[in-house]
């Protein structure tokens, strides 16, 4: 048995001189296809998400027209998936660069329309100036009510599935969570317990990628039918428990 020492650890057993030569050079030209072969881009949907350097800053516009009738609409130049928000490293979870970007651009944005970043004041425990913790918001921020949250997604690629036609390749509520943290930092409300309704939408469109976010009052008819979806989906789990239950002898 011998080992070669320009391929360390991998034996040639049995060979003589030629036929060992043969061998290892047929093990350097697959090494070397193995290594081209994971520089190419792969034709997979985790590939697919993957940004292509370079990256221009994300950019943020926020149009708050239909504010007095209980809505406003954000659009962020990213999407982000679950995994372009936190990573993982030596000193535990940290939030990656793409978030921070995004964080940042709606917070430029809602302070061009006069939203102002929320700031706490600390306790003060003693003294003739005691007080407790508090946060104060700007003057624009939404403080009362709840809210609905619809969510779109545009992907740059897409995926093909039998019988479902053109489907963007990422998850609709992928950004969501990105979204509501978002305008929650940025002082557009003061807190996003608010946003008790979500919707999330996904589309493909080829080498983009954009959120856009509507936030809406639930007020009117809209509260009733609200209210009304929570007691029918709870009329069906009693229904799915009674159906799981046996009948008694």
């Amino acid at each position: 048995m011998v080992e070669n020492p320009a391929h360390a650890g991998v034996f040639f057993v049995g060979y003589g001189d030629d036929d060992r030569s043969a061998a290892e050079d047929l093990f350097s030209k697959v090494k070397a296809a193995d290594i081209e072969a994971r520089k190419a881009p792969k034709n997979s949907a985790r590939a697919a998400h993957k940004r292509q350097a370079p990256r221009t800053p994300t950019t943020a516009t926020l149009d708050t027209r239909g504010m007095d009738a209980g809505g406003l609409v954000l659009v962020v130049s990213d999407v982000l998936t679950k995994n372009d928000r936190y990573g993982r490293g030596k000193g535990g979870t940290f939030e990656k660069t793409a978030s921070k970007w995004f964080k940042v651009a709606v917070a430029r944005a809602a302070h061009a329309h006069g939203f102002t970043e929320p700031y706490r004041i600390p306790e003060i425990k003693k003294g003739p100036n005691k007080r407790k913790a508090s946060t104060v918001y700007g003057p624009n921020t939404i403080q009362s009510g709840l809210w609905s949250l619809e969510v779109l997604s545009i992907w740059p690629h897409q995926r093909h599935l039998n019988g479902a036609g053109e489907l963007a390749n990422g998850d609709a509520d992928a950004p969501l969570s990105m979204v509501r943290d978002a305008m929650q930092r940025s002082g557009i409300i003061d807190d996003d317990m608010r946003i008790v309704s979500d919707r999330t939408l996904a589309i493909y469109r080829k080498d983009e990628r954009r959120t856009i976010a509507r936030l809406t009052r639930i007020d009117g008819p809209a509260l009733q039918r609200h209210h009304n979806t929570i007691e029918s989906l709870l009329l069906a789990e009693l229904m799915a428990d009674n159906a799981a239950t046996p009948a008694a002898c």
